[in-house]
């Protein structure tokens, strides 16, 4: 007996909507919907720009992009698959260049990691701007990033932890960090730097901790932290520094760690 049913408009409606719906998980990822801190993406192997998720996600790790040379250009992450999203990691990937505004629109975006992306070789000073609730950002490993640069490095005025390490940086001005008051830790260490000018950290007057070591830096300007009353730790090891003037720290610093390991000073005078 043949039985003929009456589908209801909504029912169709429904069934249309479950059958073109974004999948939960590109291909190339492995999708975590579910966990203590959010959801969780691990993609590979294409570019961030094809990846389209059915899920509210958190944090997406993308790495191993390695086929052809891309650009991160303005609001690159402006679709809705990424407006949640709280942590971004793009490591080890054939980024070339990141433009102005890249990350606008990620309103709740915390940490960025574009660690180890050896191509990187221009990073627009305003490629963060847009991403308020940004507070972490490494560009670690990233050797040709900042070869080449003059004026701030970055403006953000939220940013609080910085990480440059291996950069392949070279020199510093009076106003590269300029554009980022709100800096607490700095980490500047396994670069090319043999001198620092008087002036370059004056504009960071909440720097708590600040990493230079493994550098070729043999002198230090004196007054160089005087604006620096919050600096608390100062990793100075694997320099050459030989001698450092007592004018270096603001008599109200209250600076309480020092690593000299690796110079040819054996201590340090603290203010008191």
């Amino acid at each position: 007996m043949l039985i003929k049913m009456a589908m209801d408009p909504l029912w169709i409606l429904f069934l249309i909507s479950c059958a073109v719906a974004k999948p939960l998980c590109p291909d190339e990822c492995i999708c975590s919907p579910k966990g203590s801190s959010g959801s969780h993406a691990l993609c590979h192997g294409s570019l961030p720009h094809y990846y389209s998720f059915g899920i509210n996600l958190q944090h997406l790790r993308i790495s191993d992009v390695i086929d052809e040379p891309f650009t991160l250009g303005p609001a690159y992450f402006s679709g809705s698959s990424y407006s949640t999203l709280v942590s971004l990691q793009i490591r080890n990937t054939s980024l070339i260049a990141v433009q102005e505004n890249t990350f606008a629109g990620l309103s709740i975006l915390y940490d960025l990691d574009l660690s180890e992306n050896q191509l990187l070789s221009d990073f627009d000073p305003n490629a963060i701007v847009g991403a308020n609730n940004l507070r972490i950002l490494s560009l670690s490993g990233s050797k040709g990033v900042f070869t080449n640069f003059s004026g701030p490095i970055i403006h953000s005025k939220h940013l609080t932890e910085l990480d440059l390490s291996r950069c392949g940086i070279k020199e510093l001005h009076w106003d590269t960090f300029s554009s980022l008051p709100g800096l607490s830790y700095l980490v500047l260490s396994d670069n090319e730097l043999t001198s620092i000018p008087a002036g370059t950290f004056d504009y960071l007057t909440v720097l708590e901790e600040l990493d230079l070591s493994g550098n070729r830096i043999s002198f230090f300007p004196s007054s160089l932290f005087l604006k620096n009353e919050d600096l608390t730790v100062l990793k100075l090891r694997e320099n050459p520094v030989s001698f450092i003037p007592d004018s270096l720290f603001s008599n109200d610093s209250i600076l309480v760690e020092i690593d000299l390991s690796g110079t040819m000073l054996d201590s340090l005078a603290l203010p008191s």
